[in-house]
């Protein structure tokens, strides 16, 4: 039960996030968007290569009626924006943990 409740709260989260770069241009319902990221999900644990992305911009398309090329490069957005907050949090990361040099 409490597991499902983080699993649940993350996925809110993650669209959350994501709406910030789709709402930039586009007034899209969180619903959808909630679908579009869930069917994502379900491609990238059953199909290999992270097609997941691809499908989860042609829903949005589909349920939001925008331009597939405009939800392709939201989603390349949103996945550039997670990179820049993991380099962050390794950045952060490496100067909190000093290398010990004695040893």
């Amino acid at each position: 039960m409490l597991a499902q409740i983080f699993a649940w709260s993350s996925y809110w989260i993650r669209v959350q996030r994501w709406s910030y770069v789709v709402r930039a241009s586009h007034p899209a319902r969180f619903r959808y968007m909630f679908t579009a990221t869930q069917i994502e999900y379900l491609f990238n644990f059953t199909i290999p290569a992270r097609m997941g992305e691809i499908i989860r911009a042609y829903v949005l398309a589909r349920l939001e009626i925008i331009p597939l090329t405009q939800t392709i490069a939201m989603v390349a957005l949103d996945r550039v924006s997670d990179i820049l907050g993991m380099l962050t949090i390794l950045f952060v990361a490496v100067l909190s943990f000093p290398f010990d040099q004695d040893k």
